[in-house]
């Protein structure tokens, strides 16, 4: 997956859709923004990036850190493909626990990020 590819078409194959098959979008863009939304307010992205349609990609959303891009995909990922198509049971508390560490680590790089930022500045 690289970094400019469409937001929207990467979550559609994830989720098991084709790449072309709009028919579940609606959907799909509520948990990718919503999924954005908590990022944002953990301050993982500088902007509050919406997903519209299939021209938003990886490279659109603005992070504070490069090495927080990997994390931001792999939070949307799997936030969106818990709430689009909920795994069986057995793995929900997996996918869940998985979910709260991406979201942990990417609090602890954002913090990372602002302490190298005041010592650069200072």
């Amino acid at each position: 997956m690289a970094s400019n590819d469409s937001i929207l078409k990467t979550i559609r194959v994830v989720s098991g859709l084709p790449d072309d098959d709009a028919s579940f979008d609606d959907d799909l863009k509520l948990y990718i923004n919503g999924a954005l939304a908590n990022l944002n307010q953990v301050g993982a992205t500088l902007d509050s990036t919406n997903v519209i349609d299939d021209t938003a990609t990886w490279d659109s959303i603005t992070l504070p850190s490069p090495v927080i891009q990997a994390f931001v995909k792999l939070y949307v990922l799997t936030s969106t493909r818990l709430n689009f198509d909920p795994p069986a049971p057995s793995a929900l508390s997996y996918m869940t626990a998985s979910l709260n560490e991406t979201l942990w680590r990417v609090g602890v790089e954002v913090d990372k990020y602002r302490k190298e930022e005041v010592v650069d500045g200072a």
